[in-house]
Order: C-alpha cells, then structure tokens, then sequence
C-alpha cells in the first residue's frame, strides 16, 4: 500500500510534466488568417436594407413535434386515398399488362 500511495503522486507529476509538454510544442494556426482573394468579388458601398426606420418581422415557428405528426397525417391521407381508389388502380395494371402482353405477341408473330 505505502508504495503505491508514493508512486501515484510521481505518476501524477509525470503526467503533468507531458501535459505541458505537449501544449508547448503545439503550434496551431495563428489567431488571424488572412484569405486570398478570390476570382470573384463583391463590395457594397451602401447598407442592403434601410435602417433609418424599424422594420417588422413574422414568424412562425412550429415544434418539431406537431411537423413530425402533420407528415404522418399526410401520409395516412395519401394511404387512404389509395386504398379507397385501389379497384380502379388494379384495373389500370391489368389493362397495361394486356397491352403489353398483345404488344409482345404482335412482335413474335411472323412478319410476311
């Protein structure tokens, strides 16, 4: 025990000391970088939008909750209107997949 109590204090300096180390031989990016200009550029030499007088803003903001719930909503709509209208989309499959079995058939008759 006495001697594990005297080597975690040394461990701990040790520590420290590569601690130090470390952050002194760590150089990073200077604080300012100055980019290039590029191919492009554009200066304003008046403010976009007039400040001389306050202007109003609207918002709207609606909880992701409430947005999760509507796309569900919408979905069972879109769902039910399938399903009630399934008969007539059936009946357009088949009506396509006769068409083009006769298509077929048409072509691997023999031409004279």
């Amino acid at each position: 025990m006495p001697q594990a109590a005297k080597a975690s204090p040394e461990a701990a300096t040790r520590g420290i000391a590569r601690q130090e180390q470390a952050v002194q031989t760590y150089q990073g990016l200077p604080a300012k970088v100055q980019l290039p200009t590029g191919y492009r550029r554009t200066v304003f030499s008046r403010e976009m939008l007039d400040t001389s007088k306050p202007v109003k803003a609207r918002l709207l903001l609606v909880s992701r909750t409430w947005v999760g719930l509507l796309e569900i909503a919408m979905a069972l709509v879109a769902a039910g209107l399938v399903f009630r209208e399934r008969r007539a989309i059936l009946a357009g499959v088949a009506d396509r997949v006769a068409m083009l079995r006769q298509v077929r058939e048409g072509d691997a008759a023999p031409r004279s």
